[in-house]
């Protein structure tokens, strides 16, 4: 009797025992993935833009990456070295807010929130009357040079919006199978791609040469400013994963 009862009390504690040491890294809301190191990533906990190559209007100061926006002005922070370049296939995540300085957009204009070479651009979108920020929307280049636009995704200004992206340039020719995926939330927990095009013709496209957070701000004619705030940038390749 006492042997049966250890038997059981120890099938009872491994399978406890592996689940305490098995890493568990979320993606898409609820399914578990051993994600890898990311190549490029920043918190800016250092509260400087040390980590980026190139950057215009941009502030690390506040532990998070701050754009300031006029009606002229071009903010962002870009890294051009990464490594394994030219990368075709790469999972992006971060998340943004846009705070307006009571000023006023053109009317159903855009301006890059996000972008890789010219090849996949996310870009922020104003409303018709030009008064707020409408939407999201991912944008990529095909083998023709075709400009090819996904649906639209509803955002608010001062809310903030938890961002992943998976992208995969094609395989080969004629072989139409590259992937663009987007999904945006107000929580940390995502369900299916709220943007998701599987069938891109875009072999012969460079691939990821450098990361941009931020672009243009042309499209916002207001007197005063408004500000991007962007934290939690992670950047991997050759794979779908986030945490």
């Amino acid at each position: 009797m006492k042997k049966l009862f250890l038997v059981v009390l120890i099938l009872l504690f491994i399978p406890a025992y592996i689940y305490a040491w098995m890493p568990v890294i979320m993606t898409g809301g609820s399914t578990p993935f051993g994600c890898s190191e990311p190549i490029d990533e920043d918190d800016w906990t250092s509260g400087d833009l040390s980590e980026w190559d190139l950057s215009a209007f941009a502030s690390g100061a506040s532990n998070a990456l701050v754009l300031t926006y006029d009606a002229s002005q071009t903010a962002y922070v870009q890294e051009d070295d990464l490594p394994g370049e030219p990368i075709t296939e790469f999972s992006i995540q971060f998340n943004f807010l846009v705070t307006n300085g009571a000023g006023t957009y053109n009317a159903s204009d855009g301006s890059s929130l996000f972008s890789v070479s010219t090849n996949t651009i996310i870009s922020l979108r104003s409303a018709a009357g030009g008064n707020s920020i409408s939407d999201i929307r991912a944008t990529y280049y095909d083998d023709t040079g075709a400009q090819v636009d996904t649906q639209s995704y509803t955002v608010n200004e001062a809310t903030t919006y938890y961002m992943r992206i998976y992208r995969k340039r094609a395989t080969g020719p004629g072989a139409n199978d590259g992937i663009m995926k987007v999904w945006i939330s107000t929580t940390t927990a995502f369900g299916a791609a709220l943007i998701s095009v599987t069938n891109v013709d875009d072999e012969t496209k460079t691939g990821l040469g450098y990361s941009r957070l931020g672009g243009p701000g042309d499209f916002y004619d207001g007197a005063n400013t408004y500000t991007i705030t962007i934290d939690d940038y992670k950047l991997r390749s050759n794979e779908e994963c986030f945490d």
